[in-house]
Order: C-alpha cells, then sequence, then structure tokens
C-alpha cells in the first residue's frame, strides 16, 4: 500500500498535469496507485515504480481527458444552459435595438437579466439537490440570491421603478458578507472534498466562461469599430458590467479553488487578497451609493490586488508574460485613476488608452487559456477597459 505522502505526491502531480476536477482525481488517485503497487509487488521501489510509470502518460493526457469528461458531463440540455442561451440572444437583442432606437430594448435588457437570474437559480437547486452529501448548501444559496437581488435591482433601475437602489444595496451587502465568510471558511476549514459551492463551480466553469467569451469578443469587436469610425454610440456598457462582475466572481471562487487544493497557497496574505477585491469587485456597483473618489480608489486597487493574486496562484506563477499582462492591466488602470482624479491631464488618455494596449489585453485573454485565474483576472480587465475607455 502507498503512504500518505506517497499519495500526497500524487495528487501535487495530477494538479500540475491539470487534472483539478476532484471526482476525476480521486479515481486517477486509485487507479494509478493500483498501477504503481503492482510494479512494486515485483520488487521496484517507490520511485523506480514512479519513474517508469510517468514516463508512459503521454504529454497534456490528464488535461485533455478531463476536458473531455467535462464536455460530456455537460453535453445534456439543461434548463440552465436553455435560459444561459436565451439571456444571450436577448442581450444582443437588446444591443440592437439601443443602436437603432427602436422601443424595447430596455425591457429585452431586464427580460435577459431573469433568463440569467433563472438560470443561476436552477442549476444551483439542481446541485444542491443532486449532492445532498456534501456542505454548503446555505453558502451556495446566499451568493445566488446576492447576484438574483443585483439583478433585480438593476433592472428595477432599467426600468426607472422605485426601489432599485434599496435592493442593490441590500444585494451588495449579502454578497460582501457571504464572499468574505465564504474566503474565511476555504482558509480554516475547506478540504475541496465537501464544499459544495467550489464543487458546483468547477463543474459548470466550461459553461460559464465560454458564456462570458461569447459576450466579450463581440463588444470587443463593436468598441473598435466604434473608436476607429470615432463615435461615442457605444450602447454595450451595461453588457460589459455583467462581465466585470461575472468574470470578477469567477476568479474569486477560482482562487478558492486553488487554496484548497494545495496548501501552501492557504495562508493569511491569500486570504486578506482575495477579501480586498471582492470588496473591490461588489462595492463599485453600489454607484451614486458610494462617492466617486472611493469608486475610483476601488478600481484601481483590484487590478494590483487581483494582478498579483492571479500571479500567485497559478503553478506557473514564474512565467514573465502572466508578469507583464499583471503589470500592463495595473499601469492602466493607475493611469486612468490619476486622470480621474486630475493628478496628469486628460490630454494623457492615449497613453493608456489606445488599440494596441486593447490587442495585448485580448491576446492576454487567449494565451492564459489554460490558466483559470490569470483568465478570469484578464477577462475582467478587458471588460474593464472597455468600459473605463477615454476616447
Amino acid at each position: 500500500m502507498l503512504t500518505d505522502a506517497q499519495k500526497n505526491k500524487l495528487r501535487e502531480f495530477l494538479d500540475r498535469q491539470g487534472l483539478s476536477f476532484k471526482p476525476l482525481q480521486d479515481e486517477m488517485v486509485d487507479h494509478i496507485s493500483c498501477d504503481l503497487e503492482d510494479r512494486m509487488s515485483q520488487g521496484f521501489t517507490f520511485q523506480e515504480a514512479w519513474d517508469q510509470c510517468i514516463t508512459e502518460i503521454p504529454n497534456n493526457h490528464f488535461q485533455l481527458m478531463q476536458k473531455e469528461i467535462m464536455e460530456s458531463i455537460n453535453k445534456g440540455v439543461t434548463w440552465s444552459q436553455v435560459l444561459s442561451f436565451m439571456a444571450l440572444g436577448l442581450i444582443f437583442i437588446s444591443a440592437i435595438f439601443k443602436m437603432l432606437h427602436l422601443n424595447g430594448a430596455d425591457e429585452s435588457l431586464v427580460l435577459s437579466l431573469a433568463f440569467i437570474a433563472g438560470s443561476l437559480l436552477t442549476g444551483s437547486l439542481s446541485g444542491i439537490f443532486l449532492n445532498k452529501g456534501k456542505k454548503g448548501a446555505a453558502r451556495v444559496l446566499a451568493v445566488i440570491i446576492g447576484i438574483i437581488l443585483l439583478l433585480v435591482g438593476f433592472g428595477f433601475k432599467f426600468l426607472h421603478m422605485r426601489g432599485g437602489d434599496q435592493i442593490i444595496l441590500l444585494a451588495d451587502g449579502l454578497l460582501i458578507i457571504s464572499l468574505i465568510a465564504n474566503s474565511q471558511y476555504v482558509y480554516k476549514y475547506a478540504s475541496g472534498e465537501g464544499n459544495l459551492l467550489t464543487y458546483l463551480h468547477e463543474k459548470y466553469t466550461p459553461g460559464i466562461e465560454r458564456f462570458f467569451l461569447l459576450l466579450l469578443f463581440p463588444l470587443v469587436i463593436y468598441k473598435v469599430i466604434s473608436i476607429l469610425i470615432m463615435t461615442n454610440d457605444f450602447v454595450g456598457n451595461l453588457f460589459l458590467l455583467v462581465v466585470i462582475f461575472g468574470a470578477g466572481l469567477q476568479f474569486i471562487i477560482l482562487v478558492w479553488r486553488v487554496m484548497e487544493k494545495n496548501l501552501a497557497k492557504r495562508n493569511v496574505l491569500i486570504l486578506w487578497a482575495t477579501v480586498v477585491c471582492s470588496l473591490c469587485l461588489v462595492l463599485p456597483f453600489l454607484g451614486p451609493l458610494l462617492p466617486l473618489p472611493f469608486r475610483i480608489i476601488l478600481v484601481a486597487l483590484f487590478s494590483p490586488v487581483a494582478g498579483w493574486l492571479a500571479y500567485a496562484m497559478e503553478d506557473e506563477f514564474r512565467n514573465p508574460v502572466y508578469i507583464f499582462l499583471a503589470g500592463l492591466v495595473t499601469a492602466v488602470f493607475l493611469g486612468w485613476a490619476l486622470i480621474r482624479f486630475s493628478i496628469i491631464s486628460a490630454s494623457s488618455s492615449w497613453i493608456f488608452f489606445n488599440i494596441p494596449v486593447l490587442i495585448l489585453l485580448v491576446a492576454g485573454v487567449l494565451i492564459s487559456r489554460k490558466q483559470g485565474t490569470m483568465r478570469a483576472f484578464m477577462l475582467v480587465s478587458v471588460a474593464g477597459y472597455l468600459f473605463e475607455y477615454i476616447s
């Protein structure tokens, strides 16, 4: 039988190979352990059996295996997926209506928010029902209810109904409490086996990321065309907010997942960085309820903290490309903040906001496709860059 230390070495190897889905990882640990034990029964030492076993595994084998299995898991059409695609379609319909100045644009957008809320609710409830043995149903519902309340609040504001600001304030409060509580839970207790929130997120990650990519890249093309023809007729800011908030939550939950799987990443500095990112992500959505200078500071602070966190949480954290990307995003949003505070002239905006920088940021999304936290960080950064683009 393999010792616990030897099994931990095997788990760390599978993590480095990109096999992060816990049920599949457990199955592969059992399978490879049997292979190693069989070789050791033939007289080989553990290290000799290990070297033989590892050399027989093709490059990217486990990563490709996980991708195929996750795609097959999500292949069946669910209500959550149907509602997500309907929401995506309505978002684009709303944008077209706004560009053509047709009636019904706001109503289409609000309906899309309702479908997003429905997708989140059906996906989370089915996940809770199918995984009754896992802890954390209340934490899952707290985050989902916070998101739904935020969507309802913005829906009220789009339709010029009373109570929108109050609902958004309630949603922000619930989300902040939930995100901080979950961060502390992962830091103190989570083993990665019983945390329902991160388990469900890992299952749905491919679909979540696909949704944001399908929403973001048409907006990038649309914004570039608007810049080139020098028009301010860009109606995509509301959709960019969806990407910023959604990808930001994706980033925070991915950090939790890394903390669960790697004890070396579970320390006080990582915990505080996660809490700071949570506050910097959620509080600006209070809008006018929070003074503008504070919102500017929070947005500017998110970039260096989240950039460092994304860099530190990846196994390939010494990759100079990721250092460059995190530094570029930090420099851009620091420059933006200095312009907004009139510390440097607004005429300097072209230094930070231009097509070459946008291309580099979009390239960062593509380059980091195998690095979860870095890619989520880049999605937030590109959406935020387009939202704050100073012509």
